[in-house]
């Protein structure tokens, strides 16, 4: 995973990879806690958000297949949270598990 390839003149921002190892997908609920997603879930969550170019078959073949082994390989969850900020409690549990 890396950070903006566009870092601006002002260098606040670094395009520095690191190893993914998870997926958070964000959804507003009544309690506070995390989700483990299967396969299917994950995959459900993440073609919406995905900027795939449906006019060009050849980049939509390879961005789908990318989404589908990105999905197969790459542990990903729901953090259910309210607006009440106890929501960072339950990253920080999940962390150091």
């Amino acid at each position: 995973m890396f950070g903006t390839p566009w870092p601006g003149e002002a260098g606040a921002a670094l395009n520095k990879g690191v190893p993914l190892s998870g997926i958070f997908f964000i959804s507003r609920e009544r309690d506070n806690r995390v989700r483990d997603l299967t396969r299917k879930e994950a995959l459900e969550r993440l073609l919406p958000v995905t900027s795939i170019p449906w006019y060009d078959r050849e980049a939509m073949g390879q961005i789908l297949d990318f989404c589908d082994d990105l999905s197969s390989q790459v542990l990903s969850y729901e953090l259910c949270f309210r607006l009440d900020g106890e929501a960072v409690h339950v990253i920080e549990e999940f962390a150091l598990k």
